[in-house]
């Protein structure tokens, strides 16, 4: 069976604290654990990010180069606009 509570007055719904919202963020975590770990997996969201981005980066900068040589061995035709006197 459930017992339901009376609705609080007005009184109670209006009170003011003089607690800082800081320190009820840091009681309602309860430990350094609820702090660390939300500002780790952020971090290490942003880290992650970077690296697939500088490691796409790179490999198109390879890309490239590996293109200039196909194109050289004449695997591949040359673009319109490259005369021979270029290299």
């Amino acid at each position: 069976m459930v017992k339901l509570r009376a609705f609080p007055s007005e009184d109670e719904w209006k009170q003011t604290s003089n607690i800082s919202p800081d320190i009820v963020m840091l009681i309602m975590t309860r430990s350094l654990r609820g702090i660390i770990c939300p500002l780790l997996a952020v971090i290490g969201g942003v880290v992650i990010t970077f690296g697939v981005v500088a490691f796409s980066c790179f490999w198109s900068i390879l890309e490239l180069f590996q293109q200039r040589k196909r194109v050289d061995r004449g695997w591949f035709p040359k673009g319109p606009g490259h005369s021979k006197e270029e290299r």
